[in-house]
This record gives C-alpha cells, sequence and structure tokens, in this order.
C-alpha cells in the first residue's frame, strides 16, 4: 500500500476549486431552469394530434 501526503496549500486550493464547480453548478441550475421554463407546451400539440394509419395510404 502506498501513502501520499497532500500539503496544506494543495488542500486550501482543492477546496476553492470545488467551492468554485459548485457555485458554478448552483447558478448554472437556474439557467437550466429558465431556458426549459420558457419552452413551448407540447401538451397543446398533443391534442390537436391525429391517428396515422399506414393501411389507409393509396397505393
Amino acid at each position: 500500500m502506498e501513502v501520499k501526503r497532500t500539503g496544506y496549500f494543495k488542500r486550501i486550493i482543492n477546496s476553492f476549486v470545488g467551492a468554485l464547480v459548485g457555485i458554478l453548478l448552483f447558478f448554472g441550475s437556474f439557467a437550466v431552469l429558465f431556458i426549459n421554463e420558457g419552452r413551448e407546451n407540447l401538451a397543446e400539440y398533443a391534442r390537436e394530434s391525429k391517428v396515422f394509419d399506414a393501411g389507409s395510404l393509396p397505393g
């Protein structure tokens, strides 16, 4: 078994990088929610749809 030691400043840098990634994901989630809320309601199109029967095609 091999033991690796991480220095004090390397651990602090890793903590800051992890916190920065967390903050970016937090604000990125708001962007995803905003984009998703602005999308078209597909249920409206589903109500107007018609059944397609391939057997009723001419030919």
